[in-house]
């Protein structure tokens, strides 16, 4: 969704996602409600808690990470009433957030997991998080 998002041209490739932004922002916003409002919740309310007494106290991955997330909710919110001249724009300032924000859990959070929680934490909340499916 990121990198569909971020084009400023539909690849003639991807033939799932829509060349009109109107479209491309109902798709989107079925996306979160479907999926990705999911994973936020299962974030905030699993691992960020399980996180947090790991981190130092100048390390605020868990506020960026949060601030970003209520950045896309916003963000996908305005979508519907947004007018065709900034519906791109929004669109694809979204994919380039969330591409930051995968970026920052891939790069940064999941490696600070892996060294500083213990496995069994690990594979505790992982079990957790499916459950917000």
């Amino acid at each position: 969704m990121a990198r569909r998002l971020q084009r400023d041209v539909p690849v003639s490739s991807d033939a799932e996602w829509p060349s009109d932004p109107a479209e491309q922002a109902r798709v989107v916003v079925q996306f979160y409600n479907e999926e990705l409002r999911f994973h936020f919740q299962a974030e905030e309310k699993v691992l960020f808690p399980l996180v947090r007494p790991h981190l130092k106290p100048e390390e605020e991955i868990v506020e960026v990470l949060l601030r970003q997330h209520r950045t896309m909710q916003e963000s996908i919110a305005r979508l519907p009433s947004a007018g065709p001249n900034e519906l791109k724009k929004q669109l694809t300032a979204l994919g380039e957030l969330l591409a930051e924000h995968i970026r920052l859990e891939e790069d940064d959070l999941f490696p600070l997991c892996e060294t500083r929680i213990p496995q069994k934490d690990l594979e505790k909340a992982g079990t957790e998080m499916e459950a917000f499916r």
